[in-house]
């Protein structure tokens, strides 16, 4: 009944999502990148999108890029036991997100090597840094990450995404994004290569203005 109510690893894909025809995709961190990141559970408090950044996604999304968030929660895995009422409440929100964000799709990890729930404490191959959470992404929805884009606020979105062989990478700046969450080396964090924006609208209209001139390639 757990896994059934929160699987450790977990995806929501809107249905006229296609496959046929192999796209690109803008990755999207979700906390610190589509709201502010106030710690595990972020999305429990019903944190705010602005309608900028809304904005921005609609006009990438109609360059033909799909919309994919990608993210790491780990808030019930530091929980003692699992709250079916509050677990519920997550999904619905999640759910509701691929449509208030006009997200095509969302790729989500609650592994946590850590985790106090059994089931959950795991070191995931899906866990940013890891890409797993991309390649499942891809593999299911048939994208060019050769053509893709991926935008966090931390390092380890970056790493995810240039592991999975995504293009272009933003990172957007502030005092957490340089923490990384499991052992690497320093050569190979020296490795990683990215473009830095002060927000996601700054690096939302970036890509924009690259992809409306065809130059993000």
């Amino acid at each position: 009944m757990k896994q059934l109510a929160l699987p450790g690893d977990y995806r929501v894909i809107k249905g006229r999502v296609g496959k046929e025809t192999s796209k690109p995709a803008v990755f999207i961190d979700i906390d610190g990148t589509l709201w502010p990141d106030s710690g595990p559970g972020t999305i429990l408090k019903n944190p705010t999108i602005a309608d900028e950044i809304i904005s921005e996604l609609r006009k990438i999304s109609s360059f033909g890029y799909l919309l994919i968030g990608f993210t790491n929660q780990t808030h019930f895995g530091y929980q003692d036991k699992l709250n079916l009422f509050t677990i519920l409440n997550y999904r619905n929100k999640v759910h509701r997100l691929t449509k208030k964000a006009i997200l095509d799709a969302i790729y989500i990890c609650h592994h946590h090597p850590d985790s106090s729930i059994s089931y959950l404490k795991s070191e995931c191959s899906k866990r940013k840094p890891n890409s797993g959470l991309v390649m499942w992404a891809k593999e299911e929805l048939n994208l060019d990450l050769d053509k893709s884009v991926v935008i966090g606020d931390r390092i380890t979105d970056i790493a995810a995404g240039q592991d999975s062989g995504i293009a272009k990478r933003f990172l957007i700046f502030n005092p957490r994004s340089l923490e990384w969450n499991i052992s690497r080396s320093a050569t190979s964090l020296q490795s990683l290569t990215f473009r830095i924006s002060g927000s996601a609208i700054e690096a939302l209209e970036s890509i924009k203005s690259e992809i409306s001139c065809h130059s993000i390639y």
